[in-house]
């Protein structure tokens, strides 16, 4: 398995916008199989297929995400969520 760092992610994504923006709206676990098919889909790293993102808080406040992307398709699964 190739535990290669890919491109840089983009610096700042407003909240509601692309899967990160929506998951931090959402307060949610987002898990895509194919970012292709996500209506709005920010494109940070073209080699990137399928995403998680996982909203961080501080005292119940949402204050960011953490962005997981994947050049394999349906990479991500309801274990990574726990």
């Amino acid at each position: 398995m190739d535990h290669s760092r890919g491109n840089i992610a983009c610096a700042r994504i407003p909240v509601g916008s692309g899967v990160c923006g929506t998951a931090v709206a959402e307060e949610r676990i987002l898990c895509i199989n194919n970012v292709h098919s996500f209506n709005g889909h920010i494109v940070c790293d073209t080699a990137s297929n399928s995403e998680i993102v996982l909203p961080v808080r501080i005292n119940n406040t949402v204050v960011g995400a953490l962005d997981i992307d994947s050049p394999a398709f349906s990479r991500f699964s309801s274990e990574d969520e726990l």
